[in-house]
């Protein structure tokens, strides 16, 4: 039973990957850039408004999506639009698992938000 599990869970993995790896092959259309640049600069100026500082940060995903079309298009979207903000990125792709390609498991997530908490400090 224990190998049947492994190989389904396996198989499973690799039809979520493969599904990630297909929506981050564009990057971010103008229409999304549009609607992103409109929230975000709102929800900062709230948020800076009341002296909160911000952050932008970037956790790791599955090495085959960390510098594909839709995440390298974001990441310089976001620091584009607040050159003035500070950008983390937190972990390297490579040394990370991930769930289904974008989602950290339990274990990877507490890892992962160790090394951000050091990086604030």
């Amino acid at each position: 039973p224990a190998p049947v599990l492994a190989k389904r869970q396996s198989t499973i993995f690799g039809e979520l990957l493969s599904a990630q790896k297909h929506d981050y092959q564009e990057p971010l259309t103008v229409q999304v850039k549009e609607r992103l640049a409109l929230e975000l600069r709102t929800e900062v100026y709230a948020l800076k408004s009341r002296g909160i500082k911000i952050v932008f940060f970037e956790l790791p995903i599955h090495p085959d999506l960390c510098e594909s079309p839709k995440q390298t298009s974001l990441r310089l979207f976001i620091q584009g639009q607040f050159p003035g903000e500070r950008y983390v990125r937190v972990a390297d792709c490579d040394n990370i698992t991930t769930t289904d390609g974008v989602h950290l498991n339990a274990e990877e997530g507490e890892q992962v938000a160790r090394q951000f908490i050091k990086l604030l400090e």
